[in-house]
């Protein structure tokens, strides 16, 4: 804007708008000219048009003199002829839009418009001030809505609608036919519960995640109220918001074959007991994987019912105090770090049971450090702490699990995070030969301090036990988990201390690594993450 145009009234009750127009000067052409709406004036007893603004001439397709010599008949056809009787003459005083009414343009195609209409006097004349807008676009979404409306009611196929998290707001008929579910049973709870525990780390880790933007097909087994599962092919589509970020996804559910509907073959075998003695696989005490899973599914429902009824209760507050808000996004902020644990515990007992593939692509590391730079702050989980990038090779591209090697990087973020004594954070990626590349989280600008170096050796080689060093447990064993799986292994140097050494292309190498159980026990897996740092070293000694 280069400025501000102020009308001075001189105490009348109403704006002149015929003095105004007059005018036809800078008032003129800010209250007529340069409005984007349509206006055009015509007068009441003829219908004759009396001015028309560039807006309207364009909506029209008439020119200015063109337009002069027409009256408001011409904007209708025969048959819109009583439309335009009934609502010409109107003398209310109060300027609301009515309507839609059908005009034509000069083409002869037709637009729907909405007509707010004053009466004063022009020139002398009793006449209408309109301000017209087009609703032709309008009018159509909201066909085309319905149509698909009923396509969406109405079609054979099963079709959800969930949140951004993946818990159901709605399902159609079909899907209620299909799964057996009542509506007020299957809405509000998780989509993941409808899925073998096989596929459940799945979605939750490549369909309902922050940055996806495009439509995801994955065939899947979805379970009916009655127990049998049903192989379906289903696609998750995601809707997003005014800024750009998911706000829901709409699920298309295609059935493959019914296995519930299959005749089922009887097999009787003769079954023998046999004694096998187990050989030892790690500790006794270490957590049952199915267990983890089944833990995280069975929370779900009520964990959402909870954070559910806090966001009606925070968006029911229509001018919140500043600790209301304050309240508000703690609440906001520990969902979206709850989501992330609980997933994290899923992926961690699909990694045990070895139940994931990895899926190889070309990754740049400038995708990475966006990804990382969107959730840093919940990684570190500390104001205070800085983060930024030591050395970064913007050219390196390597070929590997995208979101397994964001998962490991985001785990070993918050381990470091936790470990550093200073509050400064270092994230560098570089090429090491030829056919490796290196990854430094650090507490210097280009290398990890003695004090780092001793405890991320201690974490990333061997089978040291880790119970107290202070990190996260979780985070810490998901890495310690992750890194062979990616090709990767700790190397200790004199250059850069401490860093992770990863092949360039990981497809090369021969697949998954045993992943042997980890020693920690349930409640240390749940530990808070703000349990205090327990040295483990003698102060001596570091």
């Amino acid at each position: 804007s280069d400025g501000v145009f102020i009308y001075i009234d001189e105490g009348k009750k109403e704006v002149d708008l015929n003095q105004l127009i007059k005018q036809r000067g800078r008032m003129f052409d800010i209250l007529i000219q340069n409005n984007p709406e349509s206006i055009f004036i015509y007068d009441i007893d003829t219908l004759r048009f009396l001015e028309a603004n560039e807006a309207a001439l364009n909506l029209y397709g008439y020119s200015h003199e063109e337009f002069l010599q027409m009256d408001l008949t011409d904007l209708y056809t025969s048959e819109d002829i009583q439309t335009l009787l009934g609502s010409s003459s109107d003398d209310s005083s109060i300027s609301i839009f009515s309507g839609p009414y059908r005009h034509k343009k000069k083409t002869g195609e037709s637009l729907f418009v909405e007509i707010s209409k004053t009466k004063f006097q022009f020139n002398g004349k009793d006449s209408f001030f309109n301000i017209v807008k087009n609703v032709t676009s309008q009018l159509e979404l909201e066909k085309k809505n319905q149509l698909f409306k009923a396509a969406f009611e109405n079609t054979n196929d099963t079709i959800f609608i969930t949140d951004a998290n993946g818990f159901i707001s709605f399902i159609n008929k079909s899907g209620i036919s299909l799964l057996g579910y009542t509506q007020n049973e299957i809405e509000n709870t998780s989509f993941a519960a409808l899925l073998k525990d096989d596929h459940r780390a799945m979605i939750n880790t490549s369909v309902f995640i922050p940055d996806i933007k495009e439509p995801v097909t994955l065939q899947l087994d979805i379970k009916k109220y009655d127990g049998p599962f049903i192989n379906s092919e289903v696609i998750f589509t995601p809707i997003l918001d005014f800024t750009n970020q998911v706000e829901s996804f709409t699920v298309l559910l295609k059935v493959l074959k019914d296995e519930s509907l299959q005749p089922q073959e009887i097999i009787k075998e003769v079954i023998k007991e046999v004694i096998i003695e187990k050989a030892a696989t790690g500790d006794a005490n270490s957590p049952d994987p199915n267990f983890l899973s089944g833990v995280f599914h069975e929370i779900l429902t009520p964990m959402n019912v909870i954070l559910g009824f806090a966001q009606e209760l925070t968006d029911s507050i229509t001018n919140p105090t500043s600790e209301q808000k304050e309240a508000s996004d703690l609440i906001n902020q520990n969902k979206t770090k709850l989501m992330s644990t609980m997933n994290s515990v899923v992926e961690y007992s699909e990694l045990i049971l070895q139940k994931t593939e990895l899926i190889y692509s070309e990754i740049p590391i400038t995708e990475l450090i966006e990804k990382i730079d969107k959730k840093i702050n919940e990684l570190l989980n500390s104001p205070d702490t800085h983060f930024s990038y030591g050395k970064i090779s913007s050219s390196l591209t390597f070929n590997t699990d995208a979101h397994k090697f964001e998962t490991f990087v985001s785990s070993l973020i918050k381990v470091v995070g936790r470990m550093i004594k200073e509050k400064k954070l270092y994230f560098s990626a570089f090429p090491y030969d030829d056919e490796k590349f290196i990854i430094l989280i650090s507490d210097n600008y280009s290398n990890c301090s003695e004090y780092l170096t001793a405890r991320l050796k201690l974490i990333y080689t061997g089978n040291n036990d880790i119970k107290d060093i202070g990190t996260p447990k979780l985070s810490t064993y998901l890495s310690r988990i992750l890194l062979p799986i990616l090709g990767g292994y700790f190397i200790e140097d004199e250059k850069f201390g401490g860093g992770f050494i990863f092949p360039l292309n990981v497809s090369q190498q021969s697949g998954f690594q045993k992943v042997e159980s980890q020693d920690l026990s349930m409640d240390e897996l749940f530990e808070q993450e703000e349990t205090k740092s327990i040295d483990v070293f003698d102060k001596s000694e570091s």
